[in-house]
């Protein structure tokens, strides 16, 4: 459970602080983010030998500071990009429980994020994929 969390704590402070000009074709301007948006930095950690998953997530207000943060275990997960998959699943059940009506989810999942946003069906998470 703590290395999930120390794990979410390690990406996000992992992640550079300097600006990266990118050139990105628009259709249309973007969407200003809600008033109010909760960041979630979640993180799953898989182990082989026991088929077992640890996650943790943190919540952070606008303000950048931790309003919630948690950690679980779940037992016969068959891979690792199932157990960050349920870690998100496990996150946004708790943003429910906490009332927390918008969100903004990070992972360093770049395969699983790439899944949701191509809307990808893989089997051995479709099932989590679309409680998602």
């Amino acid at each position: 459970m703590i290395y999930a969390i120390k794990g979410a704590r390690e990406w996000q402070s992992a992640q550079p602080e300097k600006k990266i000009n990118l050139k990105v074709k628009r259709r249309g301007s973007l969407p200003q983010l809600p008033q109010g948006l909760i960041k979630c930095f979640t993180a799953g950690a898989w182990r082989e030998d026991m088929r077992g998953a640890g996650m943790g997530w943190i919540f952070k207000s606008e303000g950048d500071s931790i309003t919630t943060q948690g950690s679980g275990t779940l037992a016969f997960v068959p891979s690792a990009l199932a157990a960050e998959a349920l870690a998100i699943k496990g996150t946004l059940n708790k943003a429910i429980d906490l009332g927390y009506l918008y969100l903004g989810i990070f992972s360093d999942s770049q395969s699983l994020i790439q899944t949701i946003i191509r809307g990808k069906q893989i089997s051995e998470i479709y099932g989590t994929l679309t409680d998602i």
